[in-house]
């Protein structure tokens, strides 16, 4: 090869290099360019960016998602209608995490790993209106905390349906307790009728247990049969205490008292609501009374009193026996 050639040669090199050069420039520029155009596009149009502090930067997005190596989503953070929402995910993308804020509803849900129905649910608002705390298992609530502005308790059926509380003692604050099927079975808290209420229901829904405690009527236990029927009622008042049991149809049959002016008395009723008899003890001593069906006194045994055709009263020791007729005049006495 001549030494011309090789001079052509290195010519076209040089001259071919220069090419490749200024194409590279000129891509180098143009990427640059394109990148900076794409950058400032997504800043006028999803990312508005500031300094609000020194070393302080603001990001507003619509939606932010979290994704691990393996591309499966663990996180997300989004705006919805009225509020905004935060998630987290197992490796198998199911829940974990859910929190959420809106018009309605502010809640925390936290979900179990290996069985996804069982849950721990806090919120507030929504049909309860104040704060609660749900705890479920099987998909079934099992245990209801609430402190509610509503007068309503409430309950779900064994397919988790929302019911309208079957019962009559409101209750406005409590913790609820369900069985295995989803069926409350005790309820504590406070209620219009009571300051403090415990209630106890069968797997029926049935109440079978009252306890009470009212600043105006005392304190209470009732507790009931099958049938709902009340069966024993205990009541502490301001005039004493009672105790009342009842027949299948709910009627009182025997009360037991111990009152405020230390009189003491056990009353035996028969069906229609009569007391027929009356084992008394006052300050002034004891007695027993037998009345008719219709509940007029017949006889008395022990301290007592009647009163003569011309107004005056005749007291009668404990030792005495009156006997009286079915229209409650005087028939026969001995002392």
């Amino acid at each position: 090869m001549t030494i011309e050639e090789r001079v052509n040669m290195l010519e076209n090199r040089l001259s071919r290099t220069k090419r490749i050069n200024l194409l590279t420039a000129i891509c180098s520029i143009s990427f640059t360019a394109l990148v900076l155009f794409i950058a400032m596009r997504f800043a006028r149009t999803n990312i508005d960016s500031k300094r609000v502090d020194e070393g302080d930067t603001v990001i507003r997005a619509q939606k932010f998602v979290l994704e691990d190596e393996n591309g499966n989503m663990r996180a997300k953070l989004g705006i919805k209608s009225g509020g905004c929402e935060f998630f987290m995910y197992g490796q198998d993308e199911k829940e974990r995490i859910v929190l959420e804020a809106d018009d309605i509803l502010t809640g925390l849900m936290l979900f179990n790993a290996e069985a996804s129905n069982n849950s721990i649910f806090m919120h507030t608002g929504g049909i309860t209106s104040g704060p609660e705390i749900k705890l479920t298992n099987d998909g079934k609530t099992r245990v209801e905390l609430a402190a509610t502005e509503s007068s309503d308790t409430h309950l779900f059926d064994e397919k988790g349906k929302f019911l309208q509380k079957p019962f009559s003692y409101n209750v406005k604050q409590g913790l609820n307790i369900f069985d295995n099927e989803g069926r409350p079975r005790v309820i504590l808290g406070t209620s219009e009728k009571a300051d403090g209420t415990l209630i106890y229901y069968d797997e029926k829904g049935n109440t079978r247990l009252w306890l009470s405690s009212h600043k105006k009527f005392g304190n209470g236990l009732s507790l009931f049969d099958e049938l709902t029927k009340k069966r024993i009622d205990l009541r502490v008042r301001k005039e004493g205490s009672i105790l009342g049991l009842m027949d299948t149809d709910g009627n009182p049959r025997i009360t037991l008292s111990a009152l405020k002016d230390n009189s003491n008395n056990i009353f035996l009723i028969n069906q229609n609501g009569k007391p027929r008899v009356n084992l008394h003890l006052a300050k002034d001593g004891a007695s027993l009374v037998i009345a008719d069906n219709e509940g007029n006194n017949r006889a008395v045994l022990g301290v007592t009193q009647t009163n003569t055709p011309d107004g005056k009263t005749i007291n009668y020791p404990e030792s005495s026996l009156v006997l009286f007729d079915g229209d409650g005049h005087l028939v026969w006495t001995a002392r």
